[in-house]
């Protein structure tokens, strides 16, 4: 008796636990379906640049550039790499795809630029912002 009652209430802790996984896998898929904040700048500065607004969507097309490069910088700090010159080529290789990108479409609003000075290395992106 006492091993079916033990039995049935491992069942219902399980059952539960279950329950409350399916509400987090639900949390998960909504946010995976979210567009993200850098897609929504971008697809704004898009419409921008649509209706000749060219200052507005290059003030949207910098913030999205922005987003991305502390995206990255946050995705590079959680692989925990330990050689920092790990992180600098990483830093590099990962920054060029951003300005090449953002440099792009910037470029089709006219004679704008991105400002990327100071961000050049890991060094100096992580001096400006630091850790998180």
């Amino acid at each position: 008796m006492l091993l079916i009652s033990l039995i049935t209430a491992a069942q219902v802790i399980l059952i539960i636990k279950i329950w409350m996984m399916t509400s987090d896998v639900r949390k998960i898929r909504q946010k995976l379906n979210e567009p993200q904040a850098e897609n929504r700048k971008i697809t704004e500065a898009q419409l921008k640049a649509l209706e000749g607004k060219t200052e507005e969507a290059y003030t949207l097309y910098k913030e999205a550039y922005y987003y991305s490069v502390v995206t990255f910088f946050n995705e590079l700090e959680n692989k925990n790499l330990k050689d920092t010159e790990a992180k600098e080529k990483a830093w590099e290789e990962g920054f060029n795809e951003i300005v090449s990108y953002y440099s792009g479409q910037i470029s089709r609003l006219g004679n704008y630029k991105l400002p990327e000075e100071a961000l050049y290395t890991y060094t100096q992106i992580s001096a400006r912002i630091g850790k998180l």
